[in-house]
């Protein structure tokens, strides 16, 4: 009976620094831009007031 290994070996060749970056381009804007920028998220379930008062 085969069965399919789902074990990895190591991580580094799958996640690293330019993980699902596709080509130049993206790694560009990334790494030169948006990787200091704080994550904002506009779709979320908080109150307005609340994130307004923050």
């Amino acid at each position: 009976m085969h069965y399919l290994d789902m074990s990895f070996k190591s991580t580094k060749s799958f996640i690293n620094e330019d993980f699902l970056l596709q080509n130049k381009i993206s790694k560009i804007l990334y790494h030169d831009y948006a990787k200091s920028m704080p994550i904002i998220d506009y779709h979320n379930h908080i109150s307005p007031k609340i994130i307004s008062d923050n």
